[in-house]
Formats: structure tokens, sequence, C-alpha cells
């Protein structure tokens, strides 16, 4: 077992390396890495979350794995009257938790999804460069390999 520590630490097995000039037989996940909340270091506030007051999500995420420090509030309450909390994808540790648990499935490796429309610019680059740090130790395909396969972009 290797022991990675970030913010988060995670007992990480060694995973083999896998052919990488091809995808076929990989399993590589989009990430949607564009979750924004207020008070970020990039001061966007809540991208992709809401639009002033009015939610653009269908399904919340379960936050109950993630630390208070991790969790923002949103204006919305549950039926007892207490904060629903998302996430933001500008947390390290939380987009460590998620590829984590990506790792934990087999994945071999993410790209971020990108659009035709970025809301911010700039936005998606820095998100790419913390998922290019962080991804190393969970995915068996390297960042650095041909084409798509486990490249964050």
């Amino acid at each position: 077992m290797l022991t990675w520590s970030f913010f988060v630490s995670y007992s990480v097995p060694a995973v083999e390396r896998v052919d990488s000039e091809s995808l076929t037989g990989k399993l590589i996940m989009g990430y949607q890495g564009w979750f924004a909340c207020p008070g970020d270091a990039d001061g966007h506030g809540w991208i992709h979350w809401f639009d002033h007051s009015k939610p653009l999500f269908d399904l919340l995420p379960d936050v109950t794995e993630f630390p208070k420090r991790e969790k923002c509030a949103t204006p919305l309450v549950d039926s007892s009257n207490r904060s629903i909390n998302v996430f933001s994808s500008q947390a390290r540790a939380s987009v460590e938790r998620h590829f984590k648990w990506m790792a934990d499935y087999n994945l071999d490796g993410v790209a971020l999804q990108r659009f035709g429309t970025v809301p911010v610019k700039g936005f998606l680059d820095t998100r790419l460069q913390l998922m290019n740090s962080i991804m190393p130790p969970f995915f068996r395909l390297p960042r650095n390999s041909r084409g798509a396969a486990g490249q964050v972009a």
C-alpha cells in the first residue's frame, strides 16, 4: 500500500500501469469539476449550483462523508429546517475524495469535461491544474499518455 498525504490522507493501493496506447478496455470517467461556492478563493460564487437564487441542479450530492470545512451551506433547507449542503470543486480535499471513490471502483483514468460555453474565463483551467496535481496516485493510466487516455484535458 502507498500512502499519499494531502489535506486528507488516503491509503491507495499500488496500481499496475496499463497499456496507455489505446482506450480499448479502459474505463475513463468524465469529471465535472465546475462546481463553485461563495467563499472559494477564485470568488466566482455559486457556479453550476445556482443562478441567483434559482437552483440549477436536479439532484443533490451526498456530502455525508465530507467534513464541515468542505461543505457549502446553500440557501435551501431540508424538512427539519437544516441547511442543505453541497461541495466545491475548488476544495482540494473534495476532489481528492472524488478521485479516491473513482479509483476504488477501478476506473483507469479521468477527463475534465469541457463544453463550448464556460461561465468564467480561466475557471476550468484552475480545475484542470488542480486535477493534474491530484490524479497520479489514483489512476492506472499515466497523465502524459498519448491522446485522451488518462489525460485531464
